[in-house]
């Protein structure tokens, strides 16, 4: 760590707290974190589009991202803030790099916008070729984009109303399909 990175400290509960630890302080000084507040303190419609297409697809490209209203130092705050996270993958013998969301930014997604059951991310290129289609819709239905996983609850859900009609033999057959991989879910609807 650089001197110029450090600030002196002569009082406070820091520098207390380091003597405490038997922490070594150079000249009477501790190494500052850069920032403790968060760069992102508000959210917009164009996180919530960039936010939703992540959660709905795994990986989306820069200019998908730049398609939602999100500019590069947003992208950039969205980063350091622990929401998304660079990813870099081949295709096509080059270095590409696209983006997804981390725990933290499905969190997010989850609390201010109500979104559940996120897609898993499978590898980049399958994922932004989801995201393509996915873009190539207008607004109102992506709107109603089911995930894998949305689809998966919803096929189970109705294996129990088979079951609660009294078709347990229908029911067993497409669950016994399911297991073999005889039968599975769309990467979206």
């Amino acid at each position: 760590m650089s001197r110029k990175s450090m600030l002196p400290i002569v009082m406070g509960s820091v520098y207390v707290e380091a003597q405490k630890k038997k922490i070594k302080i150079k000249g009477g000084a501790l190494p500052i974190a850069r920032r403790s507040k968060p760069h992102v303190t508000q959210f917009f419609n164009r996180d919530r589009l960039a936010f939703t297409a992540l959660y709905r697809t795994g990986h989306v490209s820069p200019e998908q991202l730049y398609q939602c209203g999100l500019a590069d130092s947003r992208i950039n705050n969205l980063i350091r803030d622990g929401h998304f996270e660079k990813v870099a993958y081949k295709q096509r013998g080059q270095i590409r790099e696209c983006y997804k969301l981390t725990k933290l930014g499905r969190e997010t997604a989850t609390r201010y916008w109500g979104l559940e059951r996120s897609y898993r991310a499978q590898s980049p290129a399958h994922d932004l070729a989801l995201a393509e289609k996915y873009f190539s819709l207008p607004q109102e239905i992506r709107e109603t984009w089911s995930t894998e996983s949305q689809i998966r609850d919803q096929f189970m859900e109705q294996l129990s109303v088979l079951r609660d009609q009294g078709k347990e033999a229908e029911a067993a057959l497409y669950e016994k399909m399911l297991e073999r991989g005889l039968l599975s879910m769309p990467d979206a609807s």
